[in-house]
């Protein structure tokens, strides 16, 4: 009888084990999704203050007043180098699909306008190596008809 018990007892302890192994394993997937989304967010934030300093009207058509086109200039310019970075991380899987998604469609949209463009082929002409993984995804730039 002692050794049917302890048959029994052993069962339900590898039960426990297994038990506790899966709610280990759920809550280290929660963990690392939950880490996924503040890095996330990081870039988000970073995007926010970069973009609130350029007036809607620019964000929305890319056109500008020659005047403003100094101080624009060094907002684009920070913008792209995060892009760049986003992009890096994302050929590293770093960011989820849905964001990447997400990201990816804004920065085409962004490049689409003037002054996105032109800061971003005067960066080419002064330093052709720069923004390698930006330029790697090969969005369409703004070009005067």
């Amino acid at each position: 009888m002692e050794i049917l018990s302890l048959i029994e007892y052993l069962s339900f302890e590898r039960v426990l084990s297994v038990i506790a192994v899966f709610l280990v394993f759920m809550q280290f997937r929660q963990s690392n999704k939950i880490a996924v989304l503040e890095f996330e967010e990081s870039f988000d934030r970073q995007y926010r203050e970069l973009m609130l300093p350029i007036p809607v009207s620019v964000l929305m058509t890319g056109f500008y007043q020659p005047r403003d086109y100094e101080p624009l200039r060094e907002y684009v310019y920070n913008y792209l180098d995060l892009s760049n970075e986003q992009c890096f991380l994302a050929s590293r899987g770093k960011f989820s699909k849905q964001t990447w998604v997400a990201w990816r469609s804004g920065m085409q949209s962004h490049m689409k306008k003037k002054i996105f463009t032109e800061v971003f082929e005067e960066v080419m002409k002064h330093n052709p190596n720069a923004f390698t993984y930006l330029k790697d995804q090969n969005f369409e730039l703004y070009y005067e008809n």
